[in-house]
């Protein structure tokens, strides 16, 4: 695996056009209003995201309504585990010679043979839903397309894309920003 360099990240601050904030309908109490991905994906769409130190607890992201993506995606993996899904975290980073730039998690899970990705309005629009893909590999294939394309990121300064381990159980609620991503990509 390729090694980033100690403090030479960007935490994700946002993607190009991206609207920050944006409500795109009434406040969703997200504790009775999800039942599906969807709902859960049109629950977060109220969030904001927030620049950050240190990471938060779901209870902490739900009642401020805003987190990291970092933070979301731990709140989405524990609202599909209590749908009776089995959610999987995944770290990535833009990177070029030893260098990272943008950090992004998000969050997906099986079912009926393909990989289902969920991704809150707020944290990338154009990628909003429960997306399916025939499998992780062709999830990951899309992100390197969206990152080449100019979608998200800075390809022109970082050519490549690096996904971490993420394992959620690894999450430590005010755990620092670059302890989070050296474990993620070691």
């Amino acid at each position: 695996m390729t090694k980033i360099a100690k403090s030479e990240y960007l935490s994700h601050h946002g993607i190009p056009g991206q609207k920050w904030g944006v409500r795109h309908g009434p406040p969703y109490p997200i504790e009775s209003s999800v039942n599906s991905p969807m709902d859960l994906v049109n629950s977060t769409s109220n969030f904001k995201y927030k620049n950050f130190d240190s990471l938060m607890s779901p209870d902490e992201v739900r009642k401020q309504k805003q987190g990291s993506c970092h933070d979301m995606v731990m709140m989405e993996i524990e609202e599909l585990k209590r749908l009776g899904y089995s959610p999987k975290g995944l770290f990535m980073m833009e990177y070029s010679g030893g260098q990272g730039g943008m950090t992004h998690s998000l969050c997906y899970y099986e079912k009926d043979g393909k990989t289902h990705w969920v991704e809150p309005k707020n944290t990338w629009p154009e990628r909003a839903g429960d997306t399916e893909y025939s499998s992780l590999s062709d999830l990951k294939k899309e992100i390197k397309n969206a990152h080449k394309s100019g979608e998200f990121g800075n390809y022109s300064q970082y050519k490549n894309i690096i996904f971490g381990k993420f394992d959620p159980s690894e999450h430590t609620v005010g755990e620092d920003l670059q302890e989070f991503v050296d474990r993620c990509l070691n």
